[in-house]
């Protein structure tokens, strides 16, 4: 009882809490259903069509997320069954549950803990499809997909076409194991396994043929992780009696470890080393005695003795907020999704940018959805996509795209207050006027308190003897589209302001490099009073 009463606590689905708080019985009911119709939509996909439009992962946080759901408003569950009729249904001799998942190093040093100091194996965590194999007096007699756990489709056919699953054990008791059923990577033909999103869906692909070709299964081979009701009390007899049967693989793949870094070290090894026969997406972590396993027991339908953990998600999900609108220097609107913060490679996410109102509208976000995201280069969050939109979803009021631009906002007016910013922090930071940080703070203050409100009012808090070249200074001024190319250009051909601001239009285009539909902009922009302001005390510098 105390492992079962500690795996449910530790194990078990989290922020229940979050998801509840804010919905009314009718919302979450509303939410349950369309959930529970979108998995469904997305086990059509997967186990019908081989035709994925999510991954695992975030399939796993949308049943969790429905999970969730349903233990806060239990009388509003519904149930929810495979995409299709399980065909040529079979019982299986023992239950095919799945493995609790480890979510952090606490999670691994905890099954640690509950395993009180037992052997642990580690395998690889083959991403195939889960397979029960029977044999009777030694001849393989049945073969049944995982299913809902009690029952399954026989592929019995289809198993005895693969040369590399034994169809005879030197055993004359009856055998049953429960595995991993598997593309070989080294194997198997690159012209078949490019048919499909992946060599898991592969597999499930052929399995699920009512045809049986033997040259496509030539290259599907199992990995046993459990037998079931085992003669042996310790995992390293068993295996090398696998061995001898015919099934190399978990003796090949299994390692004794003791400690939360050697764990860390394997999964690192495992995520980095491609040259695997196999596709794998973690590592399993199990009690190697039968005593211990005996001990620890199952919760549900899940085993205690065993823990998965998997590698680092390239995506994740998480739950849009707000919806918040920020105006640049050039009066670009650009939409940021908050989020319900989640960490990826160490990071703490809670913001994501769109890059624009039309990518907003393109990729249809609304407050409430749930979406994934991702990584770009070392830390920079990423939209990916929506995977749940909520049927109590809210879209944003949007702010008129027609009201900012290049030439708005350079006085603190209303609704001005973010391109204001902008432009100030643009014009002394770093890539224009490069002012210290101590003019910057006191800028900043004086703008708080109301006491800057045109933008040559920064002026009066210039550093002395602080010069920056002439490209610095056109940069600095946000010209419309005239970027950091162009300010060099100007710079280098036309060298002071005064010989800028009298260049004719021809000189503009052949010494500076402005299209002809540049100019009239440029000019028009540079005799704005604020501008025509500022270029007075940077001609006088």
């Amino acid at each position: 009882m105390k492992y079962l009463l500690v795996f449910l606590l530790l194990f078990s689905t989290v922020g229940a809490a979050t998801e509840c708080s804010d919905l009314t019985p009718q919302q979450a009911s509303a939410t349950i259903q369309s959930l529970s119709a979108e998995i469904k939509r997305h086990d059509t996909l997967y186990f019908d069509q081989h035709a994925p439009e999510i991954s695992d992962a975030e399939y796993d946080d949308l049943t969790a997320k429905l999970k969730s759901l349903t233990q806060c408003f239990a009388q509003q569950t519904t149930e929810r069954s495979n995409a299709t009729p399980i065909k040529n249904q079979k019982q299986h001799i023992a239950f095919m549950g799945s493995l609790k998942k480890a979510k952090s190093e606490e999670d691994i040093k905890t099954f640690l803990k509950l395993a009180d100091a037992q052997p642990i194996i580690l395998q690889p965590k083959i991403d195939g499809i889960a397979v029960e194999l029977i044999y009777t007096n030694g001849q393989l007699t049945e073969a049944i997909t995982r299913g809902n756990g009690d029952q399954g489709t026989s592929i019995l056919h289809h198993i005895q076409a693969m040369p590399l699953i034994p169809k005879h054990i030197d055993n004359p008791n009856n055998i049953t194991l429960h595995g991993e059923l598997f593309a070989r990577l080294d194997l198997v033909e690159t012209s078949l396994l490019n048919q499909y999103a992946s060599a898991r869906h592969l597999v499930a692909g052929l399995t699920s043929r009512n045809n049986v070709d033997p040259t496509s299964l030539k290259a599907i081979d199992f990995f046993p992780w459990r037998w079931i009701s085992s003669p042996f009390d310790t995992g390293t007899n068993e295996r090398k009696t696998l061995n001898s049967y015919g099934f190399p693989l978990p003796a090949q793949f299994s390692h004794e470890v003791i400690s939360t870094a050697e764990i860390k070290q394997w999964l690192a090894t495992y995520g980095t080393n491609k040259a695997h026969p196999f596709l794998l997406d973690g590592i399993v972590l199990k009690a190697d005695n039968r005593l211990t396993q005996q001990t620890m027991g199952w919760s549900q339908d899940t085993p205690n003795y065993a823990v998965a953990w998997k590698f680092p998600p390239v995506t994740r999900t998480t739950n849009v907020l707000e919806i918040e609108f920020t105006i640049g220097r050039t009066g670009q609107i650009t939409p940021v999704l908050i989020l319900e913060p989640v960490n990826m490679k160490g990071e703490r996410i809670s913001r994501v940018s769109l890059g624009s109102i039309n990518n907003l509208k393109e990729k249809d976000i609304a407050i409430g959805d749930q979406i994934s995201i991702q990584l770009k280069g070392a830390a920079t969050p990423i939209f990916n996509k929506v995977i749940f939109k909520s049927p109590h979803r809210k879209s944003p009021i949007t702010p008129s795209q027609h009201k900012y631009s290049a030439f708005t906002c350079l006085s603190m007016n209303p609704d001005c207050e973010q391109q204001f910013k902008a432009r100030i922090n643009w014009l002394i930071g770093s890539k224009g006027l490069n002012w210290p940080d101590k003019n910057k703070t006191q800028i900043n203050d004086q703008i708080m308190k109301g006491n800057i409100k045109q933008l040559q009012d920064v002026i009066r808090f210039a550093p002395k003897e602080h010069r920056v070249s002439m490209s610095a200074q056109i940069r600095a001024l946000s010209i419309p589209d005239i970027g950091k190319s162009k300010s060099r250009r100007l710079a280098d051909n036309l060298n002071s302001w005064r010989e800028i601001l009298n260049a004719s239009e021809q000189n503009l285009i052949e010494k500076a490099g402005l299209r002809q539909s540049d100019v009239i902009p440029f000019k028009q922009y540079l005799q704005l009073p604020e501008i025509s302001a500022l270029i007075s005390w940077l001609s006088k510098d």
